[in-house]
C-alpha cells in the first residue's frame, strides 16, 4: 500500500522539474525572440507552427492515444513485448504516411497560402517527422511510469532546441527558418537513444518477427480506438490554433504575432501546474479503472478537477493584476500590448485542462466518437464566433471566443461523461479554497497599489511572485494529500 502511494508521489515530483525547466526555457525563448523578430515575423512563425502541430496530431495521435489507453493495463511480459513491437510497426506506418501524404500537403500549403521558402517547408517536414516519432516513444515511457527517463529526454530535447535556436538565429541566419530547423534537429538527434530505451525491437528484428497476425490485430485495435481520437485532436488543435488564421486573414500577421506571444506565454506557464499531475495520474487512473470500482475512480477524478479549479481561481486573479508586469518582463516592446488578453487566455486554457478529466469517463468507455463530435461542435462554434467578432475587435475577440468554445466543451463533456462514470466535487471544500484564493489576491492587490506603485515593473513583478509561492505550495501539498489518499483507498 505505502509503496503505491510513494510511487505516485515520486512520479509527480519527478515530472514537476520536467515541466518547470522547459517552461523557464520557453519564457526565455519568448523574451529573446520577441525582441529579435518583428510582430509580423513572429506571426508568420506562429502560423507555420500551428500547421505543423495540427498535421503532427493528424499523423501520430491515433498511435499515441492508443499507447496511453492500452499499455498501462498490460501485465504479462510476453504481451508487453507484443504491444511494444506493434507500436514499432505503428511508427513505421507513421513514417510512411509522412512521406506519402504530409510532404505533398506541405508543398501545396507553401505554394497556395503561405508563400514560404523551400527551406521552411523541409524544416517543417522534418519537425513533423521527428516530433511524431519522438512524441510516440515518449508516450511509452510515460505509460510505463518511467518518469525519470521521460523527463530526462524531454529536458535534453528542450535544451538542445533552445541552444540551437540561439546559435542558428544569431550566427547562421536571422530568420524564422532557423527556429524550425532547431526544433527539428533537437528531436531527431535523440530518437535512436529513445528508441532503444523504449523497449521496442530494432528495425531488423521487427521485420523478421513471426507473429505478424497478432501484431496486425493490435494495429487494427489501435486504429479503431485511435482514429476517432485523430479527429478529436485535429478539432482540439483547431480550437487552440485556428483563430491565428482568422486573425491573419482579417487583421494581418502583426496581430497574430502579438496574440501568439501572449498565448504561448500563458499556455506554457499553465503547463507547470497541469502537466505533471496529468502525466503522473493517467496510468494510475487507467489501473484504477481496470479494478472496476467506479465509485473510487470517480472520487479520484473529482479531486483532480477540484485541484485545477482552485488553482485557476488563484492564478487568474494574479494574471489579471499583474499581466502588464509579466508582459513587460518577458515580451518585447512590440508585443507588450498583448497583456490585455492574458487573463482570458489563462481562464480558457485552465478550463481546457479541466476538460481533459471531464471527458475521461468517455475515454475509459472507449466512446471516442462522442468526444470527437463534441470537439467538432465546439470547433465550429469557435470558428463562427471568430469570424463574427475578430474583424471588428481583433485578437481580443479571439481570446474570448476560445474561452467560450473551451467552456462549451467542458460543460458538455461533464454532463455526458457523468452518465458513464459519476464523479462530483466537494462543494464545501471548493468554496473554502476559492475564498482563500480570492482573499490572497485582494492582499496582493493592496500590496501592489499601496507599496509597489513607485517601484519599477520588474522589481514589482518579482516581489509579488515571491509572495505567491507560499500559498501555491500550500495548495499543492493539500491537493497531493487528497489525491494520494483517494488512490490508496481505491487500491484496497
Amino acid at each position: 500500500m505505502s509503496q503505491n502511494i510513494n510511487k505516485f508521489i515520486k512520479q509527480i515530483l519527478i515530472y514537476i522539474p520536467g515541466k518547470i525547466i522547459p517552461a523557464i526555457i520557453s519564457l526565455s525563448f519568448s523574451a529573446i525572440f520577441t525582441r529579435l523578430f518583428s510582430t509580423e515575423e513572429y506571426g508568420m512563425y506562429s502560423l507555420i507552427l500551428a500547421i505543423v502541430v495540427i498535421i503532427t496530431a493528424l499523423i501520430s495521435q491515433w498511435l499515441q492515444q492508443s499507447i496511453s489507453r492500452y499499455l498501462p493495463e498490460v501485465t504479462s511480459n510476453d504481451e508487453k513485448m507484443l504491444i511494444f513491437n506493434s507500436i514499432g510497426y505503428g511508427i513505421i506506418l507513421v513514417v510512411v504516411l509522412c512521406f506519402v501524404i504530409v510532404l505533398p500537403i506541405l508543398f501545396g500549403i507553401q505554394k497556395l497560402f503561405l508563400h514560404s521558402s523551400f527551406n521552411t517547408t523541409i524544416a517543417a517536414f522534418i519537425f513533423i517527422l521527428s516530433g511524431s516519432i519522438f512524441g510516440t516513444l515518449g508516450v511509452i515511457l510515460q505509460a510505463e511510469m518511467k518518469a525519470k527517463e521521460y523527463v530526462k529526454y524531454n529536458l535534453i530535447k528542450e535544451v538542445i532546441r533552445f541552444s540551437l535556436s540561439i546559435i542558428f538565429v544569431m550566427l547562421v541566419y536571422r530568420n524564422i527558418d532557423s527556429l524550425f530547423w532547431a526544433a527539428s534537429l533537437s528531436g531527431l538527434f535523440l530518437i535512436p537513444c529513445l528508441w532503444k530505451r523504449s523497449g521496442i525491437s530494432n528495425f531488423r528484428a521487427l521485420i523478421f518477427i513471426n507473429n505478424h497476425n497478432r501484431i496486425f490485430s493490435y494495429i487494427k485495435k489501435f486504429l479503431v480506438y485511435g482514429f476517432p481520437m485523430v479527429g478529436w485532436f485535429i478539432m482540439a488543435n483547431l480550437m487552440n490554433l485556428g483563430d491565428r488564421f482568422i486573425i491573419q486573414y482579417y487583421r494581418g500577421a502583426s496581430e497574430v504575432g502579438i496574440y501568439s506571444a501572449s498565448y504561448y506565454l500563458i499556455q506554457n506557464g499553465t503547463s507547470i501546474i497541469a502537466m505533471p499531475i496529468l502525466l503522473a495520474s493517467h496510468p494510475f487512473l487507467v489501473k484504477a479503472w481496470s479494478l472496476k470500482d467506479d465509485k473510487k475512480t470517480g472520487e479520484i477524478l473529482g479531486e483532480i478537477i477540484f485541484k485545477f479549479t482552485k488553482f485557476s481561481v488563484l492564478l487568474a486573479g494574479f494574471i489579471i493584476l499583474f499581466s502588464s508586469e509579466i508582459a513587460g518582463i518577458v515580451l518585447g516592446a512590440e508585443f507588450y500590448e498583448g497583456h490585455r488578453v492574458m487573463a482570458i487566455i489563462f481562464l480558457g486554457v485552465s478550463i481546457w485542462q479541466i476538460s481533459m478529466y471531464t471527458h475521461k469517463p468517455m475515454e475509459f468507455k472507449e466512446k471516442t466518437n462522442q468526444m470527437f463530435i463534441i470537439a467538432m461542435i465546439s470547433t465550429i462554434l469557435n470558428v463562427l464566433l471568430n469570424i463574427a467578432f475578430v474583424p471588428t475587435y481583433g485578437y481580443m475577440a479571439a481570446g474570448y471566443t476560445t474561452f467560450s468554445s473551451y467552456l462549451f466543451y467542458a460543460i458538455v463533456t461533464t454532463y455526458l461523461g457523468r452518465k458513464h462514470l459519476m464523479w462530483k466535487l466537494n462543494l464545501k471544500k471548493s468554496f473554502f479554497y476559492v475564498m482563500i484564493g480570492l482573499g490572497y489576491i485582494f492582499v496582493l492587490y493592496q500590496i501592489k497599489n499601496v507599496y509597489l506603485i513607485n517601484i519599477d515593473r520588474v522589481k514589482s513583478g518579482l516581489f509579488v511572485l515571491l509572495l505567491l509561492i507560499p500559498i501555491t505550495i500550500f495548495f499543492s501539498n493539500d491537493e497531493l494529500r487528497w489525491l494520494v489518499n483517494n488512490f490508496s483507498r481505491n487500491r484496497r
